[in-house]
């Protein structure tokens, strides 16, 4: 089984596009059985979030919004729909998530128990984007379980921290290479990652390989391909139902 934890549907601001015809291609193409799904950067990413929960159950919708805009009643109001989980992207929203503002927005979210997908980078790049304020975060919530996208940035130095806290895990598209799932695995013993292709900004096949080539147990590559992502979601009993 694959489940990948990191596709957009629809059309960015900035011109990028992928429609459901697009995603469910690139799924059959890689033998992908499930997809987590949420907007690009738009004008109205709630709207369009809701739009996603009409998909067959191949589509795992995550709620995107933007933290500056959104008011406590508003994010309430959009997490009364059945969501399994919510995508964060702090330079597209331009705010960073370690400061005070926006505290409120993960005591929200705490309330209905959901992970967060967010978007890492490199911190010199992208001073808002570094893993290091998602971590303050994961500190201040034990009981959220966060997501770094783009394996933490590709941020080596952050991989000690990334272990001693067991709510964070790591989405493995763009910036990760077998010997980065080797590195974690062997020096720190973690074992939280989740694939992820952030199509259309990469490929399946391109991320799906990385994990193919790395020297790492077989049992560690199904956590990553599937099991990792069924625990977060907390669909582990539902799959066993399918099945």
């Amino acid at each position: 089984m694959i489940i990948d934890f990191h596709m957009h549907v629809g059309e960015d601001l900035a011109g990028e596009r992928a429609n459901l015809d697009d995603i469910k291609q690139q799924m059959q193409k890689n033998g992908i059985d499930k997809a987590c799904v949420f907007p690009f950067n738009c004008p109205d990413p709630v709207a369009e979030s809701i739009d996603l929960l009409k998909l067959d159950d191949s589509f795992i919708p995550f709620l995107r919004f933007d933290p500056n805009m959104i008011t406590r009643q508003q994010l309430h109001m959009a997490l009364k729909h059945p969501f399994k989980g919510v995508k964060l992207h702090a330079r597209s929203q331009n705010f960073h998530p370690d400061d005070p503002a926006f505290t409120w927005i993960f005591e929200e979210l705490r309330e209905h128990k959901l992970p967060i997908l967010i978007h890492t980078k490199d911190s010199i790049m992208e001073p808002m984007s570094d893993p290091r304020k998602v971590l303050t975060i994961a500190r201040q919530f034990p009981d959220i379980t966060f997501v770094l996208a783009h394996c933490a940035g590709g941020e080596r130095w952050v991989w000690q921290e990334i272990a001693s806290l067991p709510n964070v895990y790591v989405e493995t598209s763009i910036f990760s290479l077998p010997l980065v799932f080797e590195y974690a695995y062997k020096r720190y013993g973690f074992d939280r990652f989740i694939y992820g292709s952030d199509y259309p900004y990469s490929y399946p096949e391109i991320e799906l390989k990385k994990i193919e080539l790395a020297r790492i147990p077989s049992e560690l590559k199904e956590k990553i391909l599937y099991k990792n992502a069924l625990k977060v979601l907390k669909m582990e009993t539902v799959i066993e139902e399918e099945v």
